[in-house]
């Protein structure tokens, strides 16, 4: 009964610190993130340099507090800005193909290039003013 009322308020902080807090979705890497200050998180590779802090991301969304501003599609004021921590590959993928009754296989792996950023600052520049 206690984990239970215990896990509620600790999901209740986070919602409110979610909420209160700056947001952002960037496109980094090709893909979509939901993005808040102090973040650390792994995106497809930059091809930056280890330390270098970089904000040429298109951001989609924009939220503080409250208020929240959508881009069609992107928004130009909002940027968010980011420090490169590492470089590091990820989890082996392995493909594997095989015909029954004619002795054929192949195995193949893959292992995709990341890197781990860290938010530093979300801004809305001129938004709503």
């Amino acid at each position: 009964m206690e984990k239970a009322k215990l896990k509620k308020a600790v999901k209740a902080k986070k919602l409110e610190s979610e909420t209160t807090g700056k947001m952002a979705i960037a496109t980094i890497g090709g893909k979509q993130h939901v993005l808040h200050e102090g973040d650390v998180l792994s995106v497809q590779s930059l091809g930056e340099e280890v330390g270098k802090k970089t904000s040429d991301f298109e951001v989609l969304f924009y939220g503080e507090g409250g208020k929240y501003y959508f881009g069609t599609p992107i928004l130009k004021e909002a940027k968010v800005e980011v420090e490169i921590l590492e470089d590091f590959k990820g989890k082996k993928i392995d493909v594997i193909k095989f015909k029954a009754k004619s002795r054929y296989s192949k195995k193949r792996g893959y292992r995709s290039v990341l890197t781990k950023i860290k938010v530093l600052n979300i801004s809305g520049g001129q938004i709503g003013a």
